[in-house]
């Protein structure tokens, strides 16, 4: 779904106040200069959000030209548009548009700087998740700031408007039965700035086969963005909706390009597990591919060999497993004990500090945590010097044996 779409999704715009009722509130006025002051005087806002201020305009119009900037002019132009903004969010109506920070997993939103750096200059708020990053969509200085709004003008009418729908309300009961996995699956999309209805909406669009789908789903299809093409492959691919919800939110730059790769694999026969490990740790599915190819081992076995290898920590790369002789490597069976390799790493001397893949790698070839230690203070370092190494001491031990049977192999 784009952009609009997912607006359009969310429902008709919200009044200033429930059962298209007029919203009503004391607002201070000010002087032609801008100043507010103590003087206040009732502001309506009909339900189709145009503004009855209680008298007339004209003179603040003529003020505003020749350059003064009049409160209840700002009122009308500026703070009332933001107010109905606002009501929107509020209501869940319509969505604020999130950026994730996919380093730290933090989220902020796409229009905000009202949060100063180390510098002094102005920057985005960050939230540790969506929920909070939606919750400051509806901050008042947040909203003042990204809308050069007077505050002081503002928050009353935000006030009044929580009030008259009844505080910061929760999700309407019923509107997404039969449609979430958890009992309070409603509210969590509301606490996510969803409306229940929106998730209705999105299952039908993607005519998900399953009844009963996990809020997460519905959350990261929102405000992550995923193409259709690649949650319709993933839905095809797998009829599990924990697998959908987990594919949306690892989402990554390869799969808006190659939106059925991840399908494939599983089409392939590769386990979700197998899958999610070596995606987390780095892993794309061109390498998968790759590995594959170059070690004329299957999908799975491919897959299922990066995932071994990130299980103990390591990551190597396709030229590591799929190399001459050595493309056994590719094997998930041949990949080093986690506590081998942790004994590996802790009996080498002070200044042997190879990176903990590459002791991998060649202990995977020694097969010997004795004879990996000695490859790796000699300075070895990939699995292919450590076969030669190897290699190399075999055949002059073999011919020490030719020499002299009694040599011990």
């Amino acid at each position: 779904m784009d952009t609009d779409a997912r607006i359009r999704m969310c429902g008709p715009d919200a009044g200033p106040a429930p059962r298209r009722g007029a919203l009503v509130v004391e607002v201070p006025c000010g002087d032609l200069s801008g100043a507010l002051t103590e003087n206040a005087h009732p502001v309506t806002i009909r339900p189709d959000w145009t503004v009855d201020i209680g008298h007339e305009l004209e003179v603040e119009r003529v003020a505003a030209a020749l350059g003064a900037a009049p409160s209840c002019l700002h009122l009308i132009t500026d703070v009332v548009p933001l107010l109905r903004a606002f009501v929107q969010l509020e209501r869940r109506r319509a969505l604020p548009v999130l950026r994730r920070r996919t380093a730290t997993n933090q989220w902020s939103l796409a229009d905000c700087s009202c949060a100063p750096d180390e510098l002094g200059h102005t920057a985005p708020h960050l939230h540790d998740d969506v929920a909070a990053a939606v919750e400051h969509s509806r901050d008042p200085h947040h909203l003042a700031t990204t809308w050069a709004c007077d505050e002081r003008l503002l928050r009353p009418l935000l006030a009044a408007a929580v009030t008259a729908y009844g505080g910061h309300s929760r999700a309407p009961r019923g509107a997404a039965d039969g449609v979430l996995l958890e009992d309070d699956g409603a509210q969590i999309l509301w606490d996510t700035g969803l409306h229940p209805g929106w998730a209705v909406a999105a299952h039908r669009h993607f005519k998900l086969p399953s009844r009963s789908v996990p809020a997460a789903f519905f959350t990261g299809v929102a405000f992550l963005r995923p193409p259709d093409a690649y949650v319709n492959a993933m839905v095809a691919a797998s009829g599990d909706p924990d697998v959908w919800a987990w594919a949306v939110w690892s989402l990554r730059a390869e799969d808006y390009r190659t939106t059925s790769a991840r399908a494939d694999l599983l089409r392939a026969g590769v386990p979700v597990t197998a899958l999610r490990t070596a995606l987390d740790i780095g892993y794309t599915t061109d390498e998968m591919r790759a590995l594959s190819l170059h070690s004329d081992r299957s999908l799975r076995a491919s897959v299922d060999a990066f995932a071994a290898w990130a299980r103990i920590g390591c990551r190597p790369g396709v030229e590591d497993l799929a190399w001459g002789v050595g493309r056994v490597l590719a094997d998930d069976r041949l990949v080093p004990d986690l506590a081998a390799l942790d004994s590996l790493l802790g009996s080498l001397p002070a200044g042997c500090t190879p990176s903990r893949t590459s002791a991998g790698l060649v202990l995977a070839v020694a097969a010997d945590v004795g004879v990996a230690r000695d490859l790796l203070i000699r300075g070895i370092r990939t699995p292919t010097d450590a076969f030669d190494q190897l290699e190399d001491h075999r055949l002059k031990l073999r011919a020490r044996c030719v020499a002299d049977p009694h040599t011990p192999w």
